[in-house]
């Protein structure tokens, strides 16, 4: 498996042609554009394309691409980017290759995720301006039906780190809708290269009595190729509900307060972030994204409002409120 660096994105591997790798990377976010290209007989080595000045579009890497987003510097875009930059595993050799467990007809579905990140606000604004790289990955965690991939992001010459990452998929049948257990054969192997019991999810404490509600449909734009919203999107929708509940003052005392001391800031950048994906939303959905102040983190919930509030995914931001200024 090769790899290629991009530049404001990451060292990412070519899919394999064994199935289940390259239906695994599909299935947990890596883009369908990710493709090799096919080099020009005799054609030596080509002159890289110049990127678009403001970011977007795809940036030529040699032998492959990837998409980059043009707000992917953007304070309020951490969290949407981190979620996204979270599917991509780069070439960092594994003690056990994924693509050995080649079922045919495998599928993984995201899960959940916790990402860390290690620079503040005003050096990720910087990352435009540098590539980023997977400096390490390995898969930290396995259950009957689920993997956990820890992976660090640095950029840089001197690969400074700036994410780390705990990314979880879970093992589901032809329908997308339900979990199933992987082969044995692939948890012992897994097991064995020391990857540790995946622990059991944690219980969810519902939203309390008059938390912050903001409505949003979901739009077609932010479905992936799973029929069904990008894990990257929930990330994004907490981020501006977390704005908008900071404007309308919704948020109880003890939450992290702007630097000049006049009320909660949207503007704390995230030092953690935890998101655990419970069901799924599809283009035309009307949802409900509701946060609160727990007491540590800013709490949300996104939930289907068709009648019965089904709820499809929750997350906590910790943010640092000493370094906080007002949007």
């Amino acid at each position: 498996m090769s790899a290629a660096t991009v530049g404001l994105g990451l060292t990412v591997a070519e899919p394999d042609e064994r199935p289940f790798l390259r239906t695994a990377l599909e299935l947990v976010g890596v883009p369908p554009f990710l493709e090799p290209r096919e080099p020009a007989p005799d054609s030596g080595p080509s002159e890289p394309e110049p990127q678009a000045a403001d970011g977007g579009g795809q940036a030529p890497v040699g032998d492959a691409t990837i998409a980059l987003f043009p707000d992917a510097t953007s304070r309020l875009s951490m969290v949407g980017s981190a979620l996204h930059w979270a599917t991509m595993r780069g070439s960092t050799p594994e003690p056990v290759a994924l693509g050995d467990m080649d079922h045919g007809g495998d599928r993984f579905l995201t899960r959940g995720a916790r990402l860390e990140f290690l620079i503040g606000a005003e050096a990720w604004t910087k990352l435009l301006y540098e590539p980023v790289f997977v400096a390490s990955n390995r898969v930290a965690e396995v259950g009957r039906s689920s993997l956990t991939r820890e992976t660090l992001l640095v950029s840089g010459a001197g690969a400074t780190p700036i994410l780390r990452v705990h990314f979880t998929v879970t093992h589901v049948d032809a329908t997308g809708s339900r979990s199933e257990p992987m082969a044995e054969a692939d948890i012992a192997a897994l097991r064995a290269a020391g990857a540790a019991d995946a622990p059991a999810r944690e219980p969810w404490e519902r939203a309390p009595d008059g938390a912050f509600e903001w409505r949003v449909t979901a739009r077609w734009t932010e479905m992936d190729g799973n029929g069904h919203v990008n894990q990257k999107w929930y990330g994004v929708w907490m981020e501006e509900a977390r704005c908008l509940a900071c404007e309308a003052g919704a948020y109880a005392a003890g939450a992290p307060l702007a630097a000049d001391g006049t009320g909660v800031s949207a503007a704390a950048p995230p030092q953690r972030m935890e998101v655990d994906y419970r069901g799924q939303a599809r283009a035309g959905d009307e949802l409900v994204v509701v946060t609160w102040w727990g007491g540590e983190a800013f709490c949300f919930e996104v939930v289907r409002d068709d009648g019965g509030r089904e709820l499809l995914t929750t997350g906590r931001i910790w943010c640092d409120g000493g370094s906080c200024t007002k949007l």
